[in-house]
């Protein structure tokens, strides 16, 4: 859990440690404040305030998730146009290297840190690992293994038969990427949508029990 949510921070450029002890905080503040509410109150009031706690957690966790798969999404859409125009360099005897500093012009500003750190790092590491840090920008495995080719063709040369496959690959591959966008996009209105009820529901019940605890206790006076 701890992993995936330092990844997250790294994707979304978050500083992890500031935005965990900031979460941490927050929790510990919602669990002293039930704590007190059960003693002072009623443990119903505090078993409401610790549930609101862990929900915080969750829709915060939830929401660092959803951005972090949006903007994949955007870098995987993104990639299709800056690919396609690398490819066209390629095939016309430009080298790797500079067909990527040249596709700086024309990449979408989404991914244009990435490019700019994937030539930086080329410039001191001629081994596959620039390209395989670059693919963890994406999830779908195609861009990864796209990628992959990206490299393989400093070392085997420009071979037109073999970009042309590339390119015809780039046309599925983004009609793809925009579909998951749009269905991806549709899941996460569904469960923000799901969120408020769930928490509507959950608070509801509690203070069900609350006023009939109460009731319960007024028999017997």
């Amino acid at each position: 859990m701890i992993e995936k949510y330092k990844l997250l921070c790294q994707r979304l450029k978050i500083d992890f440690k500031k935005d965990f002890t900031i979460t941490c905080i927050i929790l510990g503040l919602f669990i002293i404040v039930g704590v007190i509410a059960s003693i002072m109150y009623s443990m119903i009031i505090g078993i409401i305030v610790l549930i609101a706690g862990v929900l915080y957690v969750f829709m915060h966790y939830s929401g660092l998730k959803s951005s972090s798969n949006q903007l994949t999404y955007s870098k995987e859409i993104a990639f299709n146009g800056f690919y396609r125009y690398v490819v066209t360099l390629l095939k016309n005897n430009h080298i790797l290297y500079s067909a990527l500093q040249a596709s700086l012009e024309y990449v979408d500003e989404v991914l244009i840190d990435d490019v700019n750190q994937l030539i930086l790092e080329m410039e001191n590491d001629t081994t596959m690992e620039p390209f395989l840090n670059f693919s963890m920008s994406f999830d779908d495995e195609s861009i990864k293994q796209m990628i992959i080719l990206l490299y393989k063709t400093q070392d085997v040369g420009i071979i037109n038969e073999v970009l042309d496959s590339i390119n015809n690959c780039i046309v599925n591959l983004q009609d793809t990427s925009i579909k998951n966008y749009i269905y991806k996009e549709e899941r996460k209105i569904e469960k923000y949508y799901m969120f408020p009820i769930i928490l509507s529901a959950v608070v509801m019940i509690m203070v069900s029990f609350y006023v009939f605890s109460l009731i319960g206790e007024g028999l017997y006076v």
